[in-house]
């Protein structure tokens, strides 16, 4: 019976460090939402915008026309606690996403410090993938499915930003000396820089920012490719 009994936990302890592993190693690319009678699909478009969705360094980010990006806490095999959610607030250039874009932030806006549940299964819509749904304290759900990086998306997960926190001159890493639309914002979402660049080293002055919290975007061709929050100290 003891042997029984520790065997139980030793799968339990298996299954459920395989799903949070599952969680943040994988990139997971949002394609439907239910909110209460509604259901909201991917749009049909020539758009390269994908939604993707990344669970890292206890950062839950979602690159989409905008952004939306928090911590998460208290992670364990099905559920999660979401802190410190902010959106930026850009004017998406497809009228087709702009509907899909508040569908989604309605469903991680203020719902801070709530616990959030998730699920990883085999994704019947998607085969050989899996399927990660998250449900909000409502009931209201985010369905993903997973996939293997392009080549395009691996080169841009090259693009790196020092130091952090910054004080004053945060210096952006280019190696490939891509054409970037990069964007800074604040904690509300206003826009307080833009500037495009396509050289291997870029310096930003934040001297004349007051302390706080910040969010960095990249964007190429139109599409969000990488945000990432930034302290100013």
């Amino acid at each position: 019976m003891k042997k029984l009994f520790i065997l139980s936990l030793l799968f339990c302890s298996i299954n459920s460090f395989s799903q949070i592993e599952e969680l943040q190693n994988s990139n997971w690319y949002l394609y439907e939402m239910e909110v209460d009678d509604m259901i909201a699909l991917f749009p049909e478009t020539e758009s390269e915008i994908d939604y993707q969705t990344n669970f890292t360094n206890n950062t839950f980010s979602t690159n989409g026309c905008n952004a939306i990006m928090g911590e998460f806490n208290n992670l364990n095999d099905n559920s999660f606690q979401l802190t410190d959610v902010a959106m930026t607030l850009l004017e998406c250039q497809y009228e087709d996403y702009d509907f899909f874009d508040e569908f989604y932030f309605y469903i991680f806006s203020g719902n801070e410090n709530e616990i959030f549940t998730y699920t990883i299964e085999p994704n019947p819509d998607f085969p050989n993938s899996k399927r990660l749904i998250i449900t909000n304290p409502f009931g209201h759900k985010a369905n993903y499915h997973n996939a293997i990086l392009s080549n395009q998306e691996i080169s841009t997960n090259k693009i790196q930003f020092s130091p952090n926190p910054v004080n004053d001159k945060l210096t952006i890493q280019n190696p490939d000396s891509k054409l970037l639309n990069t964007q800074i914002t604040d904690s509300n979402g206003k826009l307080l820089f833009t500037q495009k660049i396509n050289s291997d080293k870029t310096e930003i002055n934040f001297s004349n920012y007051p302390k706080g919290i910040y969010f960095i975007t990249f964007k190429s061709e139109g599409k969000i490719i990488k945000t990432q929050k930034i302290i100013k100290k």
